[in-house]
């Protein structure tokens, strides 16, 4: 994903509080006897039942082919999917298909030379016919940048640039518009480290709407971050255990 830094900055990171909720425990077992091939069996507390087949370079170098499927006794519902996936030097290819009824098969590639970056994403409905949304992007990877632009369904179009500028201080932008829409969407964003235990954020929107976010990492596994986001104000502990 060659914008994701941009998108984690502007869209997420430490400018609002995200709850989460643990509602659904699970076990896992995983089974490596034959080598290249990974069978893995769930349960969780909701009662469903799962198995993945996942075969690694065995019918060809770089191709993965795995199988997730989904079982709940209580109803006897069933759901699967099989996925590709090959991958070599300079292209990876990925296609999934459902196996439920009116199967989409999902279809996406990216191949890059030298930093410059080509991918195309699509889908097909089985049960209409239909090819349901295209999307085309293009990226450019340097040293310390990267440069990405996209076009989905040739109604979208957006791209982003991030830039380390120092080893402490990395900048970026994104951006979108729509057709029909009067008017772009935009983000700035930066993030500063004057110290390793220190981080600075700060963003600004289409709607001149600023926030800042202040993150102190008072040890390895424990973070304390600070910030406003318009008329909002927060304060934030992070922990990270230590499994």
């Amino acid at each position: 994903d060659v914008g994701v830094a941009v998108r984690s900055w502007i869209c997420y990171g430490h400018f609002a509080f995200i709850i989460s909720r643990v509602d659904n425990l699970g076990v896992k077992v995983k089974n490596c006897c034959i080598p290249g091939v990974v069978l893995t069996e769930k349960w969780n507390t909701e009662n469903l039942l799962g198995t993945i087949v996942e075969v690694q370079d065995r019918f060809a170098r770089g191709l993965k082919l795995t199988l997730d499927s989904w079982y709940a006794p209580h109803n006897g519902k069933r759901s699967g999917r099989v996925k590709a996936e090959w991958v070599n030097r300079n292209v990876t290819c990925n296609l999934d298909v459902g196996l439920d009824t009116g199967p989409q098969i999902n279809f996406s590639g990216v191949t890059g030379l030298n930093g410059w970056l080509v991918g195309v994403q699509s889908a097909f409905d089985a049960s209409s016919s239909q090819l349901k949304g295209l999307s085309f992007a293009f990226g450019r990877v340097g040293n310390d940048y990267v440069l990405h632009s996209y076009v989905n369904d040739a109604r979208e179009f957006g791209g982003s640039f991030y830039h380390s500028v120092a080893h402490n201080l990395e900048i970026g932008a994104m951006f979108s518009w729509m057709t029909g829409e009067p008017g772009a969407r935009f983000g700035l964003a930066m993030k500063y480290c004057p110290t390793k235990d220190l981080e600075l954020k700060a963003k600004v929107d289409h709607d001149s709407k600023l926030a800042f976010a202040f993150t102190h990492h008072l040890s390895t596994r424990f973070g304390m971050t600070s910030f406003s986001d318009g008329h909002k104000y927060g304060i934030g502990l992070d922990f990270h255990p230590c499994c």
